[in-house]
């Protein structure tokens, strides 16, 4: 069973002369804490009584919103409360349907398979609730087939 020389006990200072001088040496003057200077009131800034070092006040910026505030979403402040789920409706499929930094092209293939994965979901379950198998060629079925397959499975 191999053991550590430190565990052991096999070194000493004596094969470390530098770790001996460094605990034997006192800290050279020049490193020492210098007194502390002896400071009078008069050589103090008064702080109280100087203009600069009053508080400033911030400037803040007006966006013309008043003290009450806007809400988000444009100016649309004054509609009714099924107006702005509408409103707050259209915003979301806007931006389900144009995310930001992907093309047309790649938005459109996302949503073609997240629409393919949300028919195979549902079609998995129907199989499950028949207490059936799903067949091994949905996987590669179009959204179109997948559509044609749920509704046979609704018709059952």
């Amino acid at each position: 069973m191999a053991t550590s020389k430190v565990a052991a006990g096999g070194y000493s200072y004596s094969q470390f002369p530098q770790a001996a001088s460094m605990v034997a040496t006192p800290m050279p003057t020049e490193y020492a804490a210098a007194p502390p200077a002896t400071t009078t009131a008069a050589s103090l800034p008064n702080l109280l009584t100087t203009a600069a070092a009053a508080p400033k006040k911030k400037h803040r910026q007006d966006w013309g919103t008043g003290a009450a505030g806007q809400r988000l979403g444009g100016g649309h402040g004054a509609g009714s409360e099924a107006e702005r789920r509408q409103i707050a409706l259209q915003a979301a499929e806007q931006r389900q349907s144009a995310p930001v930094g992907v093309s047309k092209e790649r938005a459109a293939e996302l949503a073609r398979q997240r629409q393919r994965e949300e028919l195979l979901g549902r079609i998995t379950e129907h199989y499950r609730r028949l207490h059936d198998d799903v067949p091994m060629a949905l996987n590669v079925a179009s959204v179109e087939q997948l559509r044609k397959h749920l509704d046979n499975l609704r018709s059952r």
